[in-house]
């Protein structure tokens, strides 16, 4: 009778540790999901990175139908577009006027979030015959996290002029695509980790959009796809890839967007 109980005893224990396994097993697997593979952090900088692409084209958008050009010249010292998102999203704090040549200056914080935009105060210059502007977005304000591109923060190029006129894009902040494709490393990018911006989809990826197609209706024939890439699927390289890279890397121009109907190259929204 007592080898008996120590049998069923034992039992009980094996039952007993293995779930316990099981426990441990499924709250690792619901851990390792939801920190590494879903990774909130980096889903939150995805998500505000993308937002603020969105609000600063809507007004990069609005001020060059009005104007026709965003900057007047790389000598230009007052930037009308900083000047009015300082006022659409400034609650105290931020200026648009340069108080230090060697760091970035917050120009304001989008209304209801923490991200911070800085660099606008800075003169324009040119790249590629254009004359484009680089600002940061700092997803958990200037104050706090890392400060760090590719972690919190991210910069774009703002184009006034030109083939890309009125748009805004990521920025290569690659020494080895500057090398490979003579892309210029633009400032904004020192002391920045090793990332092209314009050949990944994070944080910001695009579609192409094939507008006005079959009964008028405009499709999306791309998705969540780099800028360089977009570019030549789109337009066969013309607006800013490096010459050469779309034949390199066989990114050829779609036929649906040059003997069908014109495409255009819109920031993904698939993330949101």
């Amino acid at each position: 009778m007592r080898d008996l109980n120590k049998e069923i005893d034992g039992g009980e224990f094996l039952l007993n540790v293995f779930k316990w396994i099981f426990y441990i097993v499924l709250f690792w697997g619901i851990f390792y999901g939801y920190f590494v593979v879903y990774n909130p952090k980096k889903q939150n900088y995805i998500k505000k990175s993308n937002y603020a692409f969105q609000e600063i084209q809507k007004e990069v958008t609005d001020l060059y139908k009005q104007q026709g050009y965003i900057y007047t010249s790389i000598q230009d010292k007052e930037d009308a577009l900083c000047k009015i998102m300082n006022r659409k999203n400034s609650k105290g704090g931020g200026s648009c006027y340069e108080t230090n040549t060697f760091v970035l200056n917050k120009n304001f914080t989008l209304n209801k979030t923490k991200v911070d935009i800085l660099g606008m105060e800075k003169a324009p210059y040119e790249y590629e015959g254009m004359i484009v502007k680089d600002v940061m977005i700092d997803v958990d304000g200037e104050n706090k996290g890392e400060n760090q591109i590719g972690v919190d923060r991210v910069p774009i190029k703002i184009y006034s002029d030109g083939r890309m006129a009125g748009k805004i894009t990521p920025v290569s902040c690659s020494m080895t695509t500057t090398k490979d494709w003579e892309v210029p490393y633009p400032n904004i990018c020192k002391g920045a980790p090793e990332i092209d911006f314009m050949q990944n989809n994070e944080p910001f990826g695009f579609d192409i959009i094939q507008v006005g197609g079959e009964n008028g209706k405009s499709r999306v024939i791309g998705r969540n796809i780099p800028f360089f890439r977009a570019d030549c699927v789109a337009f066969g390289g013309e607006m800013i890839a490096p010459i050469g890279y779309c034949d390199q890397r066989q990114y050829y121009w779609l036929p649906a967007c040059y003997d069908e109907y014109p495409c255009s190259v819109e920031l993904s929204t698939s993330k949101f």
